[in-house]
């Protein structure tokens, strides 16, 4: 077993949740700053987790665990072993990235000296270097991509604990190429619905999916299938999809979309698509019991300014008459503690944030409780994402 971190995206609480949902129980150590430590066995395909992960920035495979007393000095003697060990023998110009994190005060100096010395143990392998490190300050995802850090060079990270300090090189990183292609490049979109984020969907997922190690086929269920978008990323996870919806459009956009996907990714996992009012749902609509839901239902009208409180009145009430209605339908399909991973609409205005106020109980008189709840927003939104996680209750 080794230490691996992960340093978690724009809503850690969020992000380390996904990550504690699907590895192993037990492993999770300790949190330093944007990373989350883990203790892991090396034989994981670290490649392929962090494409599943949505929450992910990178991995980091922790090599070198040293008191918390240690100077700038310790530093340099483990940096020195490992970019010898690294580039002897190697040629051409080496991109080269440092990330320190949680040491406060003396990050920028520590930064600085540390570069510098990389430098010249570079040069006195004859290699020349660039450093990817804007004014000092702790690399970017884009910039380590472009550079192309994690194959022609190296992305160091010294993660200060409450006990212990760990240095690390990084083996894996987001495929932001990939995200926006799956974004962006699809071949049906629609602003007017609201679109999930890749990444979100993902999250969403891996919030209510097996553990990594789980061998077993498993099915997600999307009954507000829209573009397809919690489709198209249970597939690449390899988890077989069902998408139903009651507007013909978005049924021919999410079969549009997925059949696009799996000609051009080799998909093997399988997907339903159907036209249905979830509302009218039956088992009998569905070719196998789902293993779980994942969706996200109507958000309201799009909102360029924060609602009056009429006008949050009035789609929240449209919000119950739906979930009032189509929750039975989902508790009679989903397997004994089955789990919905949902989101809803949240009026953001500054620090303001409006939550629909009766669903906690719709849930509760439809048999299910609720487990998890987490807000997804950006400062700017007026509409914010509240997902919540229901189990079912027998």
């Amino acid at each position: 077993m080794n230490y691996y971190a992960f340093q978690l995206g724009r809503q850690p609480k969020i992000c380390l949740h996904e990550l504690r949902s699907i590895l192993p129980n037990d492993s999770f150590e300790t949190k330093i700053g944007e990373f989350a430590l883990f203790k892991l066995s090396s034989s994981i395909d670290f490649p392929k987790l962090q494409q599943r992960l949505g929450g992910t920035i990178k991995i980091v495979e922790i090599t070198d665990t040293l008191s918390n007393d240690s100077t700038v000095e310790d530093f340099k003697t483990v940096l020195e072993r490992i970019l010898i060990d690294e580039f002897t023998d190697r040629s051409g110009k080496i991109p080269f990235g440092l990330t320190l994190e949680n040491f406060k005060g003396q990050q920028f100096s520590y930064t600085k000296q540390l570069l510098s010395f990389s430098k010249k143990i570079l040069k006195s392998l004859d290699l020349n270097s660039r450093f990817i490190n804007k004014n000092f300050a702790p690399p970017g995802s884009a910039a380590i991509h472009k550079s192309k850090a994690l194959t022609k060079g190296i992305d160091l990270n010294i993660l200060k604990g409450n006990l212990e300090t760990y240095l690390g090189k990084t083996i894996t990183l987001q495929d932001i190429d990939f995200y926006s292609i799956r974004d962006y490049e699809k071949p049906i979109r629609d602003a007017k619905i609201g679109m999930t984020p890749p990444k979100l969907a993902q999250i969403m997922i891996n919030f209510i999916s097996p553990k990594l190690d789980n061998k077993k086929p498993w099915t997600i269920y999307d009954p507000f299938s829209g573009t397809g978008t919690y489709l198209i990323e249970a597939n690449l996870m390899g988890f077989n999809a069902i998408g139903s919806d009651n507007n013909p459009d978005m049924v021919h956009a999410s079969e549009t979309n997925c059949k696009w996907f799996k000609n051009n990714y080799k998909s093997t996992a399988q997907f339903q698509i159907f036209e249905k009012d979830v509302q009218e749902l039956t088992a009998h609509d569905l070719n196998t019991q789902p293993d779980c839901i994942v969706t996200e239902s109507y958000l309201g009208p799009p909102q360029h300014s924060f609602p009056d409180r009429p006008t949050q009145d009035q789609i929240f009430e449209h919000l119950t008459q739906l979930h009032k209605v189509w929750l039975p339908k989902a508790h009679k399909i989903l397997p004994p503690r089955g789990k919905i991973a949902i989101c809803l609409p949240a009026f953001q205005n500054k620090s303001t944030l409006i939550y629909h106020p009766t669903f906690k109980k719709i849930a509760q008189n439809s048999g299910f409780r609720i487990t998890e709840i987490f807000t997804y927003s950006r400062a700017d939104q007026v509409v914010a994402r509240n997902i919540l996680v229901l189990e079912k209750t027998p």
